[in-house]
Order: structure tokens, then sequence, then C-alpha cells
């Protein structure tokens, strides 16, 4: 204790006296003690810890202290009792004889030895937690395998980047409060002549890198900004120096963005989570999708938790009337397609939706044998990208609405044509009358690189390719995203006037609308000139290497259904059954039509990515850039 420490003490007892004094000289007596050090450093130090240490992780502390327990009891059972009860009996003289003590001392580590020995080969595979079996030692089993690679700050109620973190007012305050003590504790405890430079020095470099700290990590900002560069100079190519940026986008605050038709309106958001789910099911009203799956659907899986954080009103007279909150999050989105049930309007063209379900009479996981349904699908005929389910290659449903929908008079004879056993393609060809030559229609199975002369048209066809997908994406309007398989057909034509003519055509299965034809010619940028099917030869794709079930509904609403097994098998239903079903569409398997809505809307929905794909990606999680956000407006 220092001489100063001692006079300020004996000053503190004189001038902090009575009810009012004394809690003065304890809060002084306090921030000029080392001990407060000692224990606000350890504070950091456990900040520290808890920033980068799985919660996981710190939360097995209670099962290592409970085996090493284990283990400190056995050695003492074993070694401990002997060498004490020697103890005892010798009255502790073994310690005076050195080949006695040397004798004690190797007996006491054999039977550590043998200690450790039956504690390895009995009491460890006990103790040993087995994650498969569930058996062995193991406190809060559960939430060290659901936080095995968590940190604090990314649990539920947390939700925080590592800036944020280290920039939280817990730290801020132990920081201050550990350079108040630093102050205080030198300016009572230290003499302040040359001899102790040197601590005044420690000390006063510790409080600038303290204070420091606390400035920095309150005012530090990270995020992105763009830099555009400026005019290509003609003669050296090099581009000059861009406008200059006075604004960039922060990676830790987020907005949200509205435009109803007057510009973009930006709107600061708090609260917003990072790195776990909320309300996933959020949605404004009856969804096909849960209607449809009786297991369940991504959005309602996992765990449920509620969200509810209001969107400030606007900071300008722009969009004063509206309103908005954010009650959903995910974390990491696949999005997926969902339609909500609506009631249609004058404004907007019909979107009926249909609910498909697969029914089977064997038997479930229970052994049981139900009529309930399995499975479901939803589909909008309207849509081209959302009439078609593929189920991986193992089979597929397609669901159309006459004429207007996918499934014209002339498609679905194409589709109900029979076919030899053994087919998996099949193109149907027809050449209208020309002059004296009457029309021709004539169904071939085919394969790729073969070549068939169509009847006496003058017209050769060779398969250059069959796809399961298109070679490239469908850009076509109305139709872009969707797909189908698609035989590259080479049409050798008679031609008209101009001669003979030799080109491609892309049939496609599923819209023959958009089939088009590929010339050997090229434009000015190099491409091959494209143009709509030539009338003179009409060409459908059936497929039959995949069972194939097509759903249609007629403008009365009545249904009828054709059923193309792989191999070429063909079954029309003219008529579903009563209540909308298509029975044995394999043995024991059928296909129902369970509800007909007249009008949805799409809504895209989060479906959760797997550990796999967030593993892929580990820098999009907790950045928002795969996030989705489930946001109510009320105008």
């Amino acid at each position: 204790m220092s001489a100063k420490w001692v006079r300020v003490r004996a000053a503190d007892d004189e001038i902090f006296k009575g009810p009012l004094g004394a809690p003065v000289k304890w809060v002084l007596r306090a921030l000029s003690s080392i001990t407060l050090a000692v224990i606000l450093l350890s504070m950091v130090m456990a900040y520290g810890i808890l920033a980068s240490v799985p919660i996981g992780l710190l939360a097995l502390t209670p099962t290592y202290a409970a085996v090493a327990l284990t283990l400190i009891a056995t050695v003492a059972a074993v070694a401990g009792i002997p060498v004490f009860a020697l103890h005892k009996i010798t009255r502790g003289g073994w310690r005076a004889n050195p080949v006695l003590f040397a004798g004690v001392f190797a007996g006491g580590l054999a039977l550590s030895g043998v200690a450790v020995f039956f504690w390895r080969s009995f009491l460890w595979p006990v103790l040993m937690y087995d994650p498969a079996r569930r058996t062995g030692l193991r406190f809060f089993a559960s939430f060290v395998e659901q936080y095995d690679a968590i940190t604090i700050r990314r649990m539920p109620g947390m939700e925080m980047s590592e800036l944020e973190f280290y920039s939280w007012w817990p730290l801020r305050v132990i920081l201050l409060v550990f350079v108040l003590n630093m102050i205080v504790a030198t300016v009572r405890r230290i003499e302040f002549n040359f001899r102790n430079i040197g601590v005044l020095t420690v000390h006063t470099g510790i409080i600038i890198i303290s204070l420091g700290s606390v400035y920095y990590s309150g005012l530090k900002r990270e995020g992105d900004t763009i830099l555009f560069a400026g005019r290509l100079d003609p003669a050296s190519g090099v581009p000059a120096v861009g406008p200059a940026q006075n604004a960039f986008y922060d990676n830790t605050r987020t907005a949200l963005y509205i435009d109803a038709g007057k510009g973009w309106e930006q709107r600061p958001l708090t609260g917003v989570p990072r790195y776990n789910d909320y309300n996933l099911g959020a949605s404004p009203g009856v969804s096909a999708w849960e209607r449809a799956q009786p297991d369940g659907v991504p959005w309602l899986t996992g765990v449920k938790r509620n969200l509810s954080l209001s969107v400030p009103d606007a900071p300008v007279d722009q969009y004063t009337d509206i309103h908005a909150r954010v009650v959903g999050y995910c974390a990491f989105a696949d999005r997926h397609r969902d339609w909500i049930k609506a009631e249609l309007t004058a404004t907007e063209p019909p979107m009926p939706v249909r609910i498909v379900t697969l029914h089977t009479q064997l038997a479930d996981t229970q052994g049981r044998v139900t009529d309930e349904p399995r499975r479901g699908y939803v589909f909008a005929p309207a849509s081209p990208l959302d009439r078609v389910v593929d189920e991986q290659g193992a089979f597929a449903i397609e669901y159309t609405m006459g004429e207007g929908f996918g499934m014209s008079a002339q498609r679905w004879q194409d589709l109900s044509e029979p076919l030899p056993d053994g087919t998996e393609h099949a193109l149907v060809v027809e050449v209208p009358a020309r002059g004296t030559s009457p029309a021709f229609r004539a169904v071939y199975p085919v394969r790729k690189g073969v070549s068939t002369e169509v009847g006496q048209t003058g017209y050769r066809l060779t398969v250059k390719d069959l796809s399961p997908t298109p070679p490239f994406p469908i850009i076509t309007e109305g139709y872009k995203g969707a797909n189908s398989s698609v035989a590259i057909v080479t049409i050798n034509s008679p031609g008209s006037g101009a001669g003979p003519e030799t080109f491609d055509r892309y049939v496609y299965h599923r819209f023959p609308q958009i089939n088009q034809d590929m010339l050997a010619k090229t434009n000015e940028r190099g491409m091959p000139v494209r143009r709509d099917a030539d009338p003179g030869i009409r060409i459908a794709l059936i497929e039959a290497d995949m069972l194939n079930v097509y759903f249609d509904d007629r403008p009365d609403g009545t249904g009828r259904a054709i059923v193309r097994q792989r191999g070429g098998q063909v079954r029309v239903l003219n008529e579903l059954e009563g209540d909308g079903r298509v029975t044995e569409v394999v043995e024991k398997v059928s296909l129902k039509v369970a509800e007909r809505w007249m009008h949805a809307r799409a809504f895209e929905r989060p479906s959760p990515a797997s550990p796999e794909e967030i593993r892929k990606d580990r820098q999009a999680l907790g950045a928002h850039d795969k996030a989705m956000l489930a946001v109510e407006v009320r105008v």
C-alpha cells in the first residue's frame, strides 16, 4: 500500500462521514481498487469469448466439469485415501524419511495410474455421450446440438452482426467504467513524480486505448458504394475519373424502399433480424399450397417465432397514406411460388387455380390403408410456368383448361394417339393439302439420329436431338422460365418456287404454339435467323419416356384426362369420375382434382435453405443478401 493511498484513505474517513458521506466514500474506494480493474478486464475478456465461441460449446462447460470431477473423485478414492491413511498412521513421519517419501510418491503415482485406467475402462464408456443414441452424460444436450456453431450474438433476441455486438452499450459501459477506475486509482494511489513516470505512462496509454475503442466502435461504419467511371478517352480508351459519391449502403442499418408511382422513398428500419427465421407463415389469405400439402410446407416447419416491427411513416408528404409493418423474416431463403385465393376484379385477368391430390391404397408408415391424400400439387393453368409439375423425371402432371389455357382440340388429339409398345418419343406430323396433294397425317416413333420420309409429301425429317429441357431458356413473352422437353428436328423441305430448303425446328412438347424454325443463314450479329414454325408442315412431340398425366377442364366445368404410361400405352378419359378422380394411374395410385378456385394471386413464399446451402454461401447469412421480409401494407 503506497504512502499516498494511506493518506487518501485517512482523508476519506475524515471528509465523508454520516449517512450521506458513506455512500460517496464507498464509491470512491471501489473506483480506486485494483480488484475492480481486474473484474472489469475479466468482463471484457468474457465479452470477447461470447463474441467468438459458440454458445453451444460454452454450454458444455458443466458437462466437462462433471466428467472432470468423476476423474478426480476416482483418483482420490484409489490413490488419495491410501496416502491419507498412511499419513495418519505415521503421523506425517513418512515425509521426513527420503526413502519412505520416494516409496509413497511412487506408490501414489502407480495408484493414480490404476485409477485413470479404471476410470477410462469402466466409467468413461458410460459417461461418453453418443449423439446418435443419446446415451451418456451431457447437460442441455438439445441446446448444445441446436447452437453448436452459433455465437450468442446470433441467437434469437440478439441478432447482431459482429460490428453491432462490439458496438453494443454493455461493452461501452464496461470500458468507460474501467477508464474511470484507472483515472481515479491513478490519481488517488500513485505519487506524481519522476520516479513513477513509467506506471503513469502505462496507465495513460491504457486509458487512451480504452477511450479510443469506445469512440471507434461507436462511430465505425461499413458498407458499399458505387463508383462510376467517367467518359472514355477516345485516344487511349482509358476512362476518366467519374463523379464523386457522397453516400453509401450501410451494411448494418436497413431500410424499406417504397414506390407507388411518385419515385422511391426510403424508410429506415430498426430491430430487423439477421440469423433466425420469424413468422414464415405470414400470409394475406388462404394459401393453395397449405391446402394441398397434408404434411406441411417449408414455411410452416421449424420453430415458430412472431415478429412485428413498425415501419416509420413517410418522412415527407410523398406517401403519407401508406403504412407498413414487418411481420416476417427468413434469414436465408429460396423463393417458392404460392397462390392466395382472391376475388376476381374487373381490372385483372382471371387466374384459376386447381389442387390435385395423390391417393394410394398402399399402407402408410403405421400400417394403415386410408384414402387420405398423401401429396398435393397446385396448378395455375393460365400460367405456362405453373401448369406443369415434374417429379424429377419419375412422372409429370399437366393441368390445362381448354383452348385458351394450353389444350387445343388439335393438341388433345395428338396426346391421345396410340403408340407401339416400347416407344419413348413420337412425332405427330401433318402436312396440309396442296394443289392435288391431299392432307397428310402420321405418327412416327423416333429416336435421336433417326431419319424419316414423310409419306409422299417430299419432306424428310431427322431427329437431331431429344432433350428433357430446352437447350436454352425460353424467353418468349408469357412463357419465360417455363420448362418442356424439346425435339430438335432437321427438316428437308421440298420448298416452293424458291426450291428445296433445310432448317431446324424446335418442337416443344408442352407448348407447341411457340415452336420455331432456325434457318441456316445468319443475321447481322452472326446469329442464326429464327422464324415462326413454317405452316407448310406441323410437328408435335409426344413424350412417353416417363408417366405423364394430362388434366383438362372444359368450358362447361367438366373435366377429362389422359394417362400416358412409360413405353407408350395411353388411356383417355373423356369424363373424370364423380369426385374428380383418375383411378389406377399406376397400380393402387390415383389422382383427384380436390379443389377448383376461380381466381388467385401469386405470392412469393420463403423456403428456408438447407444447412448445406448455407455452408456454401456463409457470407450471405446475416447480411440480408438472401433474406426475405414479409411486409404488411395498409393504404
